[in-house]
């Protein structure tokens, strides 16, 4: 008897991988409004099934079926590999992708280039159906409803303003009469965030300003206008608004004055736009926006696979939108995180991110759909971070960690406008920071902020394209584009069970505590001046730990319950030694178990959150005097701190010592050092041969120097910076203690130390070592 749960069959269909597409379109689960399966479907809701396709020659040259090459030579292009060894099918949590086999350097790997939708007559909705659509356009009612549904269904959250503007907007584009025009106060707008690049078009100036203020001057001059910010200005009355926001036209671009303004509160002008258009797709300007009827020229949709009279399915090329042009450049990225609501142009379709959800016009799904079950993009980063994090009155490393690792992977056109790209980022965090940054460092966690390191030795040093202008210092993250790790640089420091912590299988958070006053100089000869309010975190550890009384205004001393914190720190001390083999670090005078504390600090601005101590709060600081120039321009780092040598070698590899290699990384090796099992890339030894720290090199360069001196090493020479402690829980100024010294790998040139690397050393070994006391200069 045939299955009644099947589709009909048919009768043409003959080819194996067609059957193949269809065993695995029966087999999917359908999720509902809640993320439940749908009624009537029996398998597990995490299932996890493969249906084999074949071989590229199978599949692709020696099948003489029509209906599937198509569809699945558009999904190999987009998996940019020529070659592949085989295509399968997966189902996973109710999608079906395509799995790509390939070889890379000898290696086998797998990507997922794309996923396909259901597309079938029935009123069904959920992850994997898909929306029929006009091939060449799309269709403007659709956006209009999500705008509805959004201001319907939302609240507060996606309407809510959490940023002052501070001047007025001078200009916007009136997208009816296509002219500039003054800025209506408290007028409704739409934002344009898009890449520029080097495309000739239409710019605001002095000499032009009033011409661009006569009415239907923009249908006059359209052919000098890029073509992204005239589809734009097409689509704005089809979102039911009139006016626009657009760099290029809204800011005088030769007024100096003009564009100081606009940088510094870039945040607020998105965030105060009643949704951004993201021209993801464009590498420049003149991409355009395709697919709009009448505006723009048509776009392309992948091709349509029938499998049954009632039945097809299409693809949804997987290329995540992290990796698009818009969402790689440095000057993109705030406009992106503040906007409350953003119209995002990608792969030939639009989609819907706000605050609340996520709406794609080629998958059909409830308004009311949780955004985490229908969200296809993994970590993309229009969604990883939330105003509403970075305007907290508190100060979260974690966030300002996870900020700055996204915003150093970004690129600029000129690598000296690094600061200024996130100028208006550093201003929304003002209350969570009021003592502001020295080169995008938080001066009141300046030792922790000072110890960032490459991720995968990928860092590359920024070069200025103009002799008149610098770019930042090589002892800030500014001064390198790459992938980051800042493992000291995190609130698990100060906060007991903050909302962002994290650790992997070969690190821990860990302490820095300051041993060093750091001052700052205009230029290599200058006066130097102390570094304003440098480590005001740690002064308040020393003032504030332990204490019940005689807090800063709002701070309440707690104890934790006995037998509930007994137990916490059982299940801590189980959990990591059975994952990690962490044991108590050798160098350390006392037990992590001897490091904990049975009391906590709370404050009301920041419910839910227990803190080891007070820390600064932006509600209780006072504004710095504007009118000294701030510390951010100060290039050069000045202390009084010793000097030593070690010898920087590659990890030795044996299985004798209890390491291996590290999966998260092809150079990183797992050691035994500071109590943990640690994923490092190089090592410190001494005259001996004795590992005694471990280093993390800044550039690919200098690590495979490091790798080809195997036998010799590399000499390093190290400068101290801080101390430090392997267990991130602080203690009370009178029980502290440290097990290392954390510092930097520098060069020198003209007296001026450069950095190269961060590491840290035993404290017995820096101790022991042979030393010399210098005026440290980091340029």
């Amino acid at each position: 008897m045939e299955d009644s749960t099947m589709p009909p069959r048919n009768p043409a269909l003959s080819c194996g991988v067609c059957k193949s597409f269809l065993e695995a379109v029966t087999r999917m689960e359908i999720f509902d409004n809640e993320g439940e399966l749908m009624e009537g479907v029996t398998p597990p809701s995490f299932e996890s099934l493969q249906f084999p396709l074949g071989t590229q020659t199978q599949i692709l040259n020696e099948s003489e079926c029509k209906e599937h090459q198509p569809l699945l030579a558009a999904c190999v292009r987009n998996g940019a590999k020529e070659t592949f060894s085989r295509l399968d099918l997966s189902i996973y949590r109710g999608r079906l992708s395509l799995d790509m086999e390939y070889l890379e350097d000898d290696t086998p790997w797998v990507n997922q280039p794309a996923q396909f939708l259901l597309l079938e007559n029935s009123d069904r909705q959920g992850i994997s159906m898909g929306r029929s659509l006009d091939r060449d356009y799309i269709d403007p009612r659709l956006v209009q409803q999500w705008i509805v549904d959004c201001a319907e269904h939302h609240g507060t959250k996606c309407s809510a303003k959490l940023l002052k503007m501070h001047s007025s907007l001078k200009y916007l584009i009136d997208c009816v009469d296509m002219c500039l025009v003054p800025a209506p106060e408290a007028a409704s707008y739409v934002a344009l965030s898009y890449v520029w690049g080097q495309v000739p078009t239409l710019k605001a100036k002095r000499d032009n300003l009033e011409t661009l203020q006569e009415r239907g001057i923009f249908n006059h001059l359209e052919g000098e206008i890029a073509a992204t910010i005239r589809d734009s200005m097409r689509l704005v009355p089809m979102l039911g608004e009139r006016y626009l926001w657009v760099d290029s036209l809204c800011i005088v671009q030769d007024d100096e004055d003009s564009l100081r303004r606009h940088i510094t509160q870039m945040a607020s002008i998105y965030e105060y736009a009643s949704l951004a258009i993201i021209a993801a797709d464009g590498k420049d300007a003149s991409a355009g926006l395709p697919g709009l009827r009448n505006v723009s020229k048509p776009r392309t949709l992948p091709p349509i696979l029938k499998l049954t009279e009632n039945l097809s399915i299409t693809a949804r090329m997987e290329d995540q939108l992290r990796r698009g042009p818009v969402t790689t450049r440095g000057w993109t990225m705030q406009e992106q995180i503040f906007s409350r609501r953003k119209l995002v142009f990608f792969k030939n379709s639009v989609r819907w991110i706000c605050r609340s959800n996520t709406y794609y016009e080629d998958i059909d799904t409830p308004h009311d759909l949780d955004s985490k079950l229908v969200r296809i993009d993994g970590g993309e980063a229009l969604h990883s971070l939330s105003p509403f994090d970075l305007s907290l009155d508190v100060p979260d490393l974690s966030v300002f960690c996870n900020l700055t690792y996204l915003y150093t992977q970004r690129k600029l056109t000129f690598d000296e406008d690094v600061m200024s790209a996130f100028a208006s980022t550093f201003s929304s965090m003002s209350a969570a920071f009021p003592h502001g940054f020295v080169y995008g460092l938080p001066a009141a966690f300046f030792d922790a902020a000072l110890l960032w390191r490459s991720r995968g030795n990928r860092l590359v040093q920024r070069v200025s394209s103009n002799a008149g202008v610098l770019c930042p210092p090589s002892w800030t993250w500014a001064g390198w584009q790459g992938y980051l790790e800042m493992h000291a640089f995190t609130s698990a420091c100060y906060m007991k069970n903050g909302p962002f912590q994290w650790s992997t299988s070969h690190w821990e958070p860990y302490q820095a505590i300051p041993m060093l006053t750091w001052y700052t100089r205009n230029s290599k000869d200058g006066p130097q001046l102390p570094l304003p309010f440098q480590n005001k975190w740690y002064d308040y550890k020393r003032r504030y730990m332990g204490k019940e009384v005689d807090l800063p205004d709002g701070w309440v001393f707690r104890t934790e319950d006995a037998e509930e914190e007994t137990k916490r720190i059982a299940e801590i001390l189980e959990t990591r030694g059975r994952y990690r083999r962490w044991v108590d670090d050798p160098e350390c005078e006392v037990s992590y178990q001897q490091l904990q504390t049975t009391y906590y600090y709370e404050h009301p601005s920041c419910p839910n959150i227990k803190f080891w101590h007070p820390v600064p709060l932006g509600i209780d600081s006072k504004p710095t005097d504007t009118s000294q120039r701030p510390p951010s321009y100060w290039r050069y780092l000045c202390a009084q701190t010793q000097r030593a040598k070690l010898w920087g070698f590659k990890p030795r590899y044996n299985t004798t010592l209890d390491r291996a290699l590290s999966y998260q990384h092809p150079n990183m090796f797992v050691v035994p050092m500071f109590g943990i099992s640690l994923g490092v890339t190089a090592v410190f030894r001494n005259e001996e041969g004795d590992e005694v720290g471990e280093l993390s090199v800044d550039s690919k360069e200098d690590l495979e120097q490091i790798y080809e001196a195997e036998q010799n090493g590399v000499l390093c020479d190290i400068v101290a910076v801080s101390r430090g402690l392997h267990y991130p829980d602080p203690q009370p100024v009178e029980r502290e203690t440290w097990s290392f010294y954390n510092v930097l790998w520098v060069v020198w040139e003209d007296g001026i130390a450069y950095r190269r690397g961060v590491g840290r050393v035993k404290r017995s070994v820096w101790e022991g070592l042979q030393k010399e006391n210098i005026s440290l200069v980091l340029g």
